[in-house]
């Protein structure tokens, strides 16, 4: 190293000119050494902004992964209240629906058959028999029912009689809660018809149909039906009888 100097101090010495050549020259290895230096220092902050870009954007894609999650998270819970809602509210109109149909039920008027009463069998002045007997029905609701209209039949048959096309029609109007009424059934035949009856191969019938309406509104049929019994006398059938 000391070499080198006494051989650079005697090149100035010898030529004064090449000082400033050797001037320039450290004075470009300067440059070369900063630019070099600065270069460096423009890679480092290169590579760390990019590694600063990729966390970024890794930071972004993991929020809005995590916003996504939530959002199909919010989704479902929203669905799934909106599910127990609208279960909840059908729940309630069914429960409405139902207290309705109790609460008319336990006011409306119930015309319903009670008994029947004066039976009777005797023998006619034309030597033939028959039969007679009082239905009574009664309103057993707590408001009237309205417009009220009866048809009666009393058949002969050996099959249970199917309609009430040969039935007699009339109206009572209105029928209050607890009034009674009272439907008049006979029956005339041969004797040799009665023997069928006690026998069991024929059968008498009273049968009918009462229509009304209640005070909601609501369209009502009672239907009735007492078949001839040999021992009891008329009594309830087994079918046909039936309150809407």
């Amino acid at each position: 190293m000391p070499a080198a100097w006494n051989y650079v101090l005697e090149a100035v010495s010898e030529h004064p000119f090449n000082f400033f050549t050797l001037l320039f020259a450290l004075a470009a290895l300067a440059v070369s050494a900063i630019a070099l230096i600065y270069s460096r220092l423009q890679a480092a902050a290169a590579q760390t902004q990019a590694a600063e870009a990729s966390l970024t954007r890794r930071l972004n894609e993991e929020a809005m992964s995590v916003q996504a999650q939530a959002l199909k998270t919010q989704a479902e819970d929203t669905g799934k209240a909106l599910t127990v809602a609208e279960r909840s509210a059908e729940a309630a109109e069914r429960l409405a629906e139902a207290n309705e149909t109790l609460s008319v039920a336990s006011q409306r008027a119930w015309i319903v058959p009670v008994q029947l009463e004066r039976f009777q069998i005797y023998p006619t002045a034309d030597n033939q028999v028959r039969i007679s007997g009082v239905i009574k029905v009664e309103n057993a609701g707590r408001t009237p029912a309205i417009n009220v209209r009866l048809r009666k039949c009393s058949a002969l048959s050996g099959d249970e009689p199917l309609g009430f096309v040969d039935g007699k029609d009339s109206s009572w109007g209105s029928v209050a809660p607890q009034d009674k009424k009272y439907i008049d059934h006979a029956l005339k035949f041969t004797q040799e018809q009665y023997e069928e009856l006690k026998a069991g191969t024929l059968s008498a019938w009273f049968f009918g149909n009462i229509r009304y309406f209640d005070v909601f509104g609501g369209y009502r049929t009672t239907y009735y039906r007492y078949v001839f019994d040999p021992k009891a006398g008329m009594i309830p059938a087994q079918s046909g009888n039936k309150v809407e």
